[in-house]
């Protein structure tokens, strides 16, 4: 009886595993969904960054602020493509 108790209590492999599991893919979609916003802001500071150089600056825009801009955006996609790619090999 007592192994019956504990075995109630102590969730196995299985349902830890199937628990990961459903939390990486319910991270897929909305991985895709940062991606995707953010190579939209990146490309949107990268024409912006081309005008800053061809000499229309947008208000409020300067190239040093645009050049961090993509720089951090560039990381974030670096980062969020990571995050898909470990949920492609678990899966």
């Amino acid at each position: 009886m007592n192994q019956r108790l504990v075995h109630q209590w102590v969730p196995s492999h299985y349902d830890i595993y199937s628990k990961a599991l459903l939390r990486y893919l319910s991270l897929v979609p909305l991985t895709n969904r940062l991606i995707s916003l953010f190579e939209r802001a990146l490309n949107w500071f990268n024409q912006i960054n081309l005008e800053c150089r061809t000499g229309a600056v947008p208000v409020g825009f300067s190239a040093r602020l645009t050049n961090m801009l993509i720089s951090l955006f560039e990381r974030a996609l670096i980062c969020f493509n990571q995050i898909i790619l470990v949920c492609r090999t678990i899966l």
